[in-house]
């Protein structure tokens, strides 16, 4: 065999290795975007759960994505933990996300609920976000009461206010009308939307204004900047202002 041919073979070969090795087929699609500031807000904030299976971290940082809030229960197939948590968050710290834990909140006890909270995510991690999810769910949604019960019982155990999630429940007439236990609950707003901001703003009388905004879900109509095949499942929030702004105000503990 020539020379030549042996240097053709070895630049073909190399080629196949970082073919093989080098590159994520997953990412062959859009490029990264390292800069998720857009018009005053930054919007790489994402949150999934154990459903959203495979889930690559490693592509959500090459993304650009730096905050990322996981489910601590689960409710779609029984109430229970949620089986993903601890292992995607050991990893996301080590890789310097922000991290936050959210518990969807059903019928059930309020008091066994919050145990089920806190035997996956504790609170002694002050740099961690945690958040009570108000929305309808396969075990039953909480009532009005059992929320109030349950930012209550919360505030007691740990020393600070849960953020509120949701949207659907925020057309209750007490809500409308201010509910002061509530105002102190940081609130996480679901109204998705293309805009810049919210199609509807959040019960003026109860919450100023939003502390995160999800503005659209895993199907991508309203603005997020990847295609559903791309962190697929994966809904998405912003913030308004720089991520260092967010890093400094995150996990948005309010006593």
């Amino acid at each position: 065999m020539s020379l030549n041919s042996i240097a053709t073979r070895r630049v073909f070969c190399a080629g196949l290795a970082a073919l093989s090795f080098g590159l994520r087929p997953s990412l062959a699609g859009p490029k990264p975007q390292k800069d998720m500031n857009i018009r005053g807000q930054y919007l790489g904030i994402i949150d999934i759960y154990q459903d959203n299976d495979p889930f690559d971290l490693d592509i959500a940082w090459e993304l650009g994505v730096r905050a990322i809030i996981h489910g601590a229960t689960y409710t779609h197939r029984g109430c229970h933990a949620d089986n993903k948590y601890i292992a995607r968050k050991a990893k996301a710290l080590s890789m310097g996300f922000l991290w936050g834990a959210y518990c969807m909140m059903t019928a059930e006890d309020v008091h066994l609920q919050l145990e089920r909270f806190l035997n996956s995510e504790d609170g002694s991690n002050q740099n961690i976000l945690m958040a009570l999810d108000w929305e309808p769910n396969h075990c039953g949604p909480a009532s009005y009461d059992q929320i109030r019960q349950a930012v209550s019982a919360f505030r007691d155990r740990l020393g600070f206010y849960p953020i509120i999630y949701g949207s659907p429940y925020f057309s209750l007439h007490q809500i409308k009308e201010g509910d002061a236990l509530l105002a102190k609950c940081p609130l996480w707003y679901a109204n998705y939307s293309g805009n810049d901001t919210p199609k509807s703003p959040p019960p003026a009388a109860t919450w100023k204004d939003y502390t995160l905004w999800q503005f659209d879900d895993e199907h991508r109509n309203n603005g997020a900047p990847y295609p559903a095949t791309v962190l697929a499942g994966a809904d998405w929030s912003k913030f308004k202002g720089s991520f260092d702004e967010l890093r400094e105000a995150w996990p948005f503990r309010h006593t």
